[in-house]
């Protein structure tokens, strides 16, 4: 277990259809990660993405840089950063959630799933309501 284990959470605007692009990040991340010893889950909707990601903290800070320079997204808000010792998506390198899964949870912590915007929310609930969803590996279609 590493003592720099981190944890990232951030949400973002999409650009443009975000499930338009959900299958290339998920496949990208599925295939660079496990080298770079990230974990995490992708949550996707056609207006957000939320993400986590877990590992050494040098390699998900280098991660996140790179990640808030992608043109699919914009406005990103980092929500949550934390040292863990625990991974909470040890056995993916990437999962894969859509946003529905999110907001139909929110209603359970006493939020509108009507206008579900993951960027108005704090990291202790976002953090619980990632650890609500049930990833998958692919994404159908």
């Amino acid at each position: 277990m590493s003592e720099n284990l981190v944890r990232l959470i951030y949400a973002s605007r999409a650009v443009d259809h975000a499930p338009n692009h959900a299958r290339a990040i998920v496949a990208s991340a599925q295939r660079n990660n496990p080298r770079l010893g990230i974990t995490g889950l992708l949550v996707v909707g056609s207006n957000h993405f939320v993400q986590a990601l877990e590992g050494d903290t040098e390699a998900v800070n280098r991660l996140y840089c790179f990640i808030v320079q992608d043109k699919r997204h914009s406005d990103p808000r980092l929500l949550g950063y934390a040292r863990t010792h625990v991974r909470f998506w040890a056995e993916w390198s990437m999962a894969y959630a859509p946003m529905q899964s999110l907001a139909e949870q929110a209603e359970a912590f006493g939020l509108s799933r009507t206008g579900f915007d993951p960027l108005t929310l704090d990291s202790e609930i976002v953090e619980r309501l990632l650890l609500t969803v049930v990833p998958t590996r692919t994404l159908a279609g």
